[in-house]
C-alpha cells in the first residue's frame, strides 16, 4: 500500500510516494512479542523454521503435504496464506486465512494479515474491519495498531488514527513501522521538522530494513526540494 503526496516549497514542488510497506506477519515470525510465545506459536515458529529459505511455491507444495498427511491445522493454513500472498495472490491468501481463522478464531495475526491482503486491494472499510478486530482480540499488538492508524488517516478521522498510533508507540517505541507512520502525520499536517526527526528515527531503527531505505529516500527527496527551494529565493 502507498500514498502519493505533494509536496509545495515556494514556487518548487515534488511528488513522491509514502509508503507503509503492507508489513504482515511472515513465515519466520519475527514481529511476534516473545512474551505471547504460547505453545501454539511455539509450533508455529518450528514451521516457520521449516519453511526459512523456501520460495512461495515450493512452501506452498511442502504444506499442502503437511495437511494431506495430518490433516487441517491453522498454523498451516497460516503459511499457506503467508506463501500465497507473497505471490500477489490475494484471493487465495484469504482463503487460507480464513481457514485458519475459523480452527483458531484468536489467531490475531491472520487478522492482521488480511487486513494487509485487503488495504492491497484498496478494500479499505474490509481492511480497517480487520485491524481493529485484531486490536480488540490482541490489545499489545503493535502491527494491528499500526495499520489501523494508517487506515484511518486515509480516511481523515485523525483522533482515531493518533489513538491507535499513540499505542503503537506506547507499545514499541523501538518499532521503526509506528515512527514510519508519525513521519506521514506529521508531515501531511506541516510540521516538517518533526516529520524528518521521525524518518532519520526510521532508519536509525531500522537501519538496512525496507522501512528505512524508504525513509532514506524520502529524507533524500525532501533535503534535495528545500535546497532547490532555498537557491531559488
Amino acid at each position: 500500500m502507498s500514498v502519493k503526496t505533494g509536496i509545495v516549497f515556494g514556487i518548487v514542488s515534488v511528488s513522491f510516494v509514502l509508503s507503509s510497506l503492507s508489513s504482515a506477519y511472515s513465515d519466520d515470525t519475527k514481529t511476534q512479542r516473545a512474551d505471547n510465545a504460547s505453545d501454539t506459536v511455539k509450533k508455529e515458529l518450528s514451521l516457520g523454521d521449516q519453511l526459512e529459505g523456501l520460495a512461495p511455491d515450493a512452501a506452498i507444495a511442502y504444506l499442502r503435504y503437511l495437511l494431506k498427511k495430518s490433516g487441517d491445522d491453522a498454523d498451516v493454513y497460516f503459511h499457506l496464506g503467508v506463501a500465497y500472498q507473497e505471490k500477489a495472490d490475494y484471493d487465495s491468501a484469504l482463503v487460507n486465512y480464513k481457514k485458519a481463522l475459523k480452527l483458531d478464531p484468536n489467531m490475531s495475526k491472520a487478522m492482521v494479515n488480511m487486513g494487509v491482503v485487503y488495504d492491497d486491494k484498496r478494500q479499505l472499510a474490509n481492511a480497517l474491519n480487520m485491524f481493529e478486530q485484531a486490536t480488540k482480540l490482541n490489545p499489545t499488538d503493535v502491527l494491528a495498531h499500526s495499520h489501523a492508524a494508517f487506515i484511518w488517516f486515509e480516511l481523515k478521522n485523525y483522533k482515531k488514527a493518533w489513538e491507535h498510533l499513540y499505542q503503537s508507540l506506547k507499545l514499541a517505541p523501538s518499532d521503526p513501522q509506528p515512527h514510519y507512520y508519525l513521519a506521514i502525520f506529521f508531515w501531511e499536517s506541516g510540521i516538517y521538522r518533526e516529520s524528518m526527526r521521525e524518518w532519520r528515527k526510521v532508519v536509525e531503527l531500522d537501519r538496512e530494513g525496507s522501512l528505512a531505505k524508504e525513509a532514506k529516500k524520502n529524507i533524500a527527496m525532501i533535503e534535495s526540494v528545500m535546497s532547490g527551494a532555498n537557491r531559488a529565493r
